[in-house]
């Protein structure tokens, strides 16, 4: 699972709209959906990372390398 995924995956636990998330962050919420994407995703700075874990409650260690993938 990449990190495009378990963003996605924590998006929907959260039960965030995009738009909300986008809201929280100050992340484009276009970009949210680029990193989110099954046919090409990008992967978000660390900075941008670091927010997106912030606003979902988890660490960018979890959403990096979270332990079972």
């Amino acid at each position: 699972m990449n990190i495009g995924s378990r963003i996605k995956e924590e998006i929907e636990f959260s039960n965030l709209s995009y738009k909300e998330l986008s809201a929280k962050t100050g992340i484009a919420e276009g970009s949210l959906y680029n990193y989110v994407s099954s046919t090409k995703p990008s992967i978000p700075p660390a900075d941008v990372a670091v927010k997106i874990a912030k606003a979902l409650g988890v660490t960018v260690e979890y959403l990096v390398n979270r332990p079972g993938s």
